[in-house]
C-alpha cells in the first residue's frame, strides 16, 4: 500500500480561547513549519552498565521528557492580520493547524515572536512563532489517506 502526498495549499493556522471553541484563522499564509517534539536524551549509566566486546564501559541512554518545538508561519502582510497577531501576543490559548485532509494538530501555547520583512522588490511578509506549552495532539481525519 502506498499513499500520495498532499500539497500544502489550504492548510490553515488559527487560535481560540477555548479548546473546542471557534477558531479564528490567520490569513494569506504561504509557509508553515509544522508542530514537532524533541525527546530529551537521559543518561542512565551506572556501575552495572554493560561493557562492549573489548571490555570497555558503555553509556546507557533512555528517552526523557518531550520538548515541544515552536510552530512558525509566514504570511503575506495584511494590516488587519498583523493587528490580530499583536493583540494575541503572549496570551495562552489554543492553536490549531488544519491540514487539507481535515486532520489537524492542536496545541495550547502562545505567540512568542512576531517579525516581518520589507524587501525592495517583493511582497511584505510577517513571520510568527507559536510556542507550545504542553503536548502537541494530532487528530487524523476519517478517510484522510489517498490510496493508489
Amino acid at each position: 500500500m502506498s499513499t500520495t502526498g498532499y500539497i500544502g495549499a489550504k492548510t490553515k493556522c488559527g487560535f481560540s480561547t477555548t479548546e473546542n471553541g471557534t477558531y479564528t484563522y490567520f490569513i494569506q499564509l504561504f509557509k508553515i513549519n509544522m508542530a514537532g517534539i524533541t525527546t530529551a536524551k537521559v543518561k542512565y549509566t551506572n556501575f552495572d552498565s554493560p561493557l562492549d566486546t573489548a571490555g570497555n564501559p558503555v553509556h546507557e541512554y533512555g528517552p526523557g521528557w518531550g520538548d515541544p518545538q515552536p510552530i512558525t508561519y509566514d504570511a503575506v502582510y495584511s494590516a488587519s492580520d498583523r493587528e490580530v497577531v499583536h493583540q494575541q501576543r503572549a496570551k495562552l490559548q489554543w492553536f490549531k493547524l488544519l491540514y487539507p485532509d481535515n486532520s489537524y494538530d492542536k496545541v495550547y501555547g502562545y505567540i512568542a515572536d512576531i517579525k516581518g520583512e520589507v524587501p525592495l522588490e517583493d511582497k511584505l511578509t510577517s513571520s510568527v512563532t507559536i510556542q507550545p506549552s504542553g503536548p502537541i495532539e494530532f487528530f487524523k481525519a476519517s478517510g484522510s489517506e489517498i490510496i493508489d
